[in-house]
């Protein structure tokens, strides 16, 4: 009979250091880039190719510019959508909002205009900010986290979040196919091990400047409403050095049988640039939160659908986006969506096993279906 593997408690610090050291094996930097910008020029009619992807994707997801009268200049209908719609106040993302007038100044200006004898309007609270995104196109080389949930041979399969090509998608138009995003971007991945052979080389070159070996992966699998995507690597061809593959086992994290506790504690294990290997932890406050529930839905400019499960103490930076949230067993049972007012979310477990079903990601068949007969909340 074989003898249960070793776990400890994770509330202890052996845990903590057990479960931060051996999973981090399989998480991966994720990287991301448009493609045309790398084609040699001894290939044109390839570059022409993947650059007219890029731009049809982008077209199809930018808004429209407004339309224009005989004399050239934008419509009255148009100038009234430009100052009243929601986007007219975004900018590039980082503050987004119905308007750029605040509540106070509103109701400053009504008070002036209004009787005396007119009772004061109650100010309305702000409504609560979601993520930063904005439709990008331009940007180049984005960065998040990946994790291995699947191999079978040489094949391994990595889960990450869909929006790294955040500029593929906006609301109500989530029609990209693999045969775009394969041809519009480039996909890469960088392994821990890598990472660690080159802090350990002595070099005159700050961390930052150090090159690194980047292996081409391809998507397999999309979802971009519930902000999750599946790369597919060939094991042989992850690169150690420039001249060398690497030879470490790359094991898949598991997915969890049942989602947390409310309270429980979770670890999150996350890639941001320059910073390989960094973990956080949280406390699950809230399993299954609607996107609504938690920003305004002017706010979802994305139309993201999936349930996020709340963890506090999760407020991270760039990078930790995809990453796993890691329960006691050392089983992933979220995958790392944002900040938003303060507070970590992630997609919900219920969401990544319909995700998986859907697309035949999984590594133990035996264990997967196990899940989807006996868990009430699949």
């Amino acid at each position: 009979m074989a003898q249960p593997r070793y776990l400890p408690h994770i509330f202890s610090n052996e845990a903590e250091n057990y479960i931060a050291t051996t999973a981090v094996d399989s998480v991966f930097l994720v990287e991301v880039d448009i493609r045309h910008f790398h084609v040699p020029n001894n290939q044109p009619r390839y570059k022409e190719m993947c650059k007219n992807v890029y731009t049809s994707i982008s077209d199809r997801v930018l808004p429209k510019p407004p339309p224009e009268n005989e004399t050239g200049s934008p419509s009255k209908a148009s100038k009234t959508n430009q100052s009243d719609g929601p986007s007219a106040s975004r900018g590039k993302g980082k503050k987004k909002g119905p308007s750029t007038t605040t509540s106070k100044e509103m109701e400053s200006s009504t008070s002036e205009l209004a009787p005396e004898t007119e009772p004061k309007q109650k100010p309305q609270p702000e409504p609560k900010q979601g993520l930063p995104m904005n439709i990008t196109q331009g940007t180049r080389q984005r960065q998040a986290t990946g994790f291995v949930i699947a191999r079978r041979a040489n094949i391994i399969k990595i889960l990450t979040c869909a929006h790294i090509i955040e500029d593929v998608y906006t609301k109500d138009k989530h029609e990209v196919t693999l045969q775009e995003l394969n041809a519009a971007f480039t996909f890469d991945v960088q392994c821990v091990h890598q990472e660690r052979r080159l802090l350990a080389t002595p070099s005159p070159l700050p961390t930052s400047r150090r090159l690194r070996s980047l292996t081409n992966a391809m998507v397999v699998a999309i979802d971009t409403s519930k902000d999750l995507l599946v790369l597919q690597v060939n094991a042989d061809d992850i690169l150690l050095s420039n001249s060398q593959t690497c030879t470490c086992e790359h094991a898949p994290i598991n997915i969890a049988l049942a989602p947390p506790r409310i309270r429980e504690k979770v670890m999150l294990l996350g890639w941001p640039p320059q910073r390989s290997e960094s973990s956080t932890e949280g406390c699950v406050s809230y399993l299954k939160r609607t996107y609504d529930a938690v920003c305004d839905i002017d706010f979802n400019v994305k139309g993201y659908t999936m349930r996020l499960m709340e963890v506090s103490g999760l407020v991270c930076g760039h990078g930790y986006s995809g990453g796993p949230l890691l329960n006691n067993e050392m089983e992933f049972v979220g995958i790392y969506h944002g900040t938003i007012e303060m507070k970590g979310y992630s997609v919900s477990l219920g969401d990544i096993r319909r995700f998986l079903a859907q697309f035949e990601v999984v590594v133990d068949f035996a264990r997967f279906f196990f899940i989807l007969i006996y868990d009430k909340d699949y």
